[in-house]
């Protein structure tokens, strides 16, 4: 799944200033170039990974009492993690 901000993520192939409200209520092509971009996001069908699996371990072994990330996509929730606080998007 691709990030906003290293090399070759999100916000190197969109301008994240086109995306303002006023901007997106404006434009029907700024609008256009939002869901490309959301479509590019979502087309990948990402899975846990051995870093999810870790945190998950240690969590059921009592070590972890929870996760804090500003990742939205679900992945640790889909680990099996059951206590996880999202800082955004949700």
């Amino acid at each position: 799944m691709p990030d906003f901000r290293s090399p070759g993520g999100i916000w190197t192939r969109y301008d994240p200033r086109e995306f303002t409200f006023d901007r997106y209520v404006e434009s029907a092509d700024v609008r256009a170039r939002s869901w490309q971009m959301r479509r590019e996001f979502f087309d990948v069908a990402p899975q846990p990974n051995p870093a999810h699996e870790a945190l998950v371990t240690l969590e059921r072994e009592g070590r972890l009492g929870g996760v804090i990330t500003q990742n939205i996509d679900g992945l640790h929730q889909q680990a099996g993690s059951q206590y996880v606080v999202e800082l955004h998007g949700t």
